[in-house]
């Protein structure tokens, strides 16, 4: 597929996405990155890759106000996306002039389409904590919009690593990941500008966590000796009330306990990383920031505060 796309739709067009009234965030050709190229397939980092498009539904044509949640497709896969006949734009026009109450709350609710990409990188053998520890660091020194070959200048700064190795799959024992996210409507050029890297982690940490239950025992723990460290007679007591709350959670018993509840509900039963457990631990003590009187705490998970990642990492023998 060409770029022609580029020239048939623009950024606040509407189009029709099957029978759905949309309208257009951004659209732009992606090429392929030094972290896409292959030898065996013959993939070039620069190589055109594909259209993405991104947009807002709006309605049906029948008038149902849809979600404003942003969409992204790739256009060369989606031949259902069309302009819109005459015919479907005044009828677009027509509904947006009887719902205009439901049009205006519509568009204050869309957000910007965001994505990313999840890397792989190979570090040497029994490396890969170690790895991990130094590149969260470097990680601090990008700017706040960067391309590959920055976090490439990262890796290649890290002895531990094998930059090159950088790649969308996993295929080593040893290695660290991330992920790099970007906003689609900032996309120009050749290479994607991401905007933060998140979901750091590493295969020595995925052993960490067996299930969420350890999560919540690993969050008493980082209460109590921040607590500790800093004197808060409130947090060594809050510690007293979470170990309450994890036999309740233990047990299942979430009629006597309020907290344990609300953490079986949103703590996804999966697997753990590193830092989808440090965030699920960050939702939960927000969601209670003021029942529990600790916004100040709270503020520091939030930040990330260098005593509350150090702890963290004590915790969890990282």
């Amino acid at each position: 597929m060409t770029d022609s796309y580029i020239d048939t739709f623009k950024p606040g067009d509407w189009i029709m996405a099957e029978d759905e009234f949309a309208k257009v965030e951004s659209i732009f050709p992606m090429y392929y990155e030094a972290f896409d190229a292959d030898e065996d397939l013959g993939i070039k980092a620069g190589d055109y890759s594909n259209t993405v498009i991104s947009y807002h539904t709006f309605c049906t044509l029948r008038g149902r106000v849809l979600s404003s949640k942003a969409q992204t497709k790739y256009l060369d896969f989606c031949d259902w996306i069309k302009p819109m006949t005459a015919e479907q734009a005044a009828l677009l026009e027509k509904i947006r002039e009887k719902k205009a109450e439901a049009f205006a709350a519509w568009e204050a609710k869309c957000k910007e389409a965001k994505e990313y990409v999840t890397i792989y990188v190979s570090t040497k053998k029994g490396h890969a904590d170690a790895a991990l520890s130094k590149f969260r660091k470097a990680v601090k020194t990008l700017p706040k919009r960067f391309a590959f070959s920055d976090v490439q200048t990262l890796l290649r700064s890290i002895p531990e690593i094998k930059a090159d190795s950088a790649n969308t799959a996993c295929g080593d024992k040893d290695y660290i990941s991330f992920e790099l996210c970007y906003i689609l409507k900032e996309q120009h050029g050749k290479h994607l500008t991401f905007y933060k890297i998140r979901e750091m982690d590493c295969t020595a940490s995925y052993s960490t966590f067996i299930n969420f239950e350890l999560v919540f025992v690993s969050l008493i723990h980082l209460i109590r000796v921040y607590g500790e460290e800093t004197g808060s007679e409130k947090l060594r007591l809050l510690a007293e009330k979470l170990r309450l709350t994890f036999k309740a959670l233990f047990n299942q018993d979430f009629k006597s306990d309020p907290l344990a509840k609300d953490f079986n509900k949103h703590a996804p039963k999966v697997l753990y990383t590193f830092d989808t457990a440090y965030s699920t631990m960050e939702a939960f003590l927000e969601r209670h920031s003021k029942e529990l009187d600790i916004e100040d705490f709270v503020e520091s998970v939030k930040s990330r505060d260098e005593n509350i990642l150090r702890i963290y990492h004590q915790v969890l023998g990282v």
